[in-house]
């Protein structure tokens, strides 16, 4: 992405951000290729949205916020509308994550045995 084109993105999302309601609500980012990225909740949209572009922040929210090619937002009455929403939001987007996941992982599960000065794992069985 060449510098002009960073420009334009940054003023971009400081639009949208500019723009969002100060109410409750969930947000979606996405990626480039309009991937959900992130879904959040908030009481106030605006503030909570725009700490992810004004403050400093760790290496793995700084990585989050370089992946953000549009920002997405639904407000609604109250905090626990919010709540709801981006739980309902977050299910509908990662189902088929954990349905490929479930397809993929095996599932073990071990019993714990504690010695007098060693605690050890052994492994008793497959999960179904």
């Amino acid at each position: 992405m060449t510098a002009e084109e960073k420009k334009a993105l940054k003023a971009k999302l400081k639009n949208i951000v500019a723009n969002m309601p100060e109410g409750p609500g969930s947000y979606q980012y996405y990626d480039r290729t309009g991937e959900i990225i992130y879904v959040g909740k908030a009481k106030n949209l605006k503030r909570r949205v725009s700490s992810y572009f004004l403050k400093e922040q760790n290496k793995k929210t700084a990585l989050l916020v370089s992946k953000i090619w549009d920002i997405k937002y639904i407000n609604v009455a109250t905090e626990q509308d919010a709540l709801l929403l981006e739980n309902s939001l977050i299910s509908a987007t990662l189902q088929h994550f954990v349905e490929r996941r479930q397809e993929l992982s095996v599932h073990l599960y071990y019993k714990r045995r504690l010695p007098t000065h060693i605690q050890h794992s052994q492994q008793v069985g497959r999960r179904q």
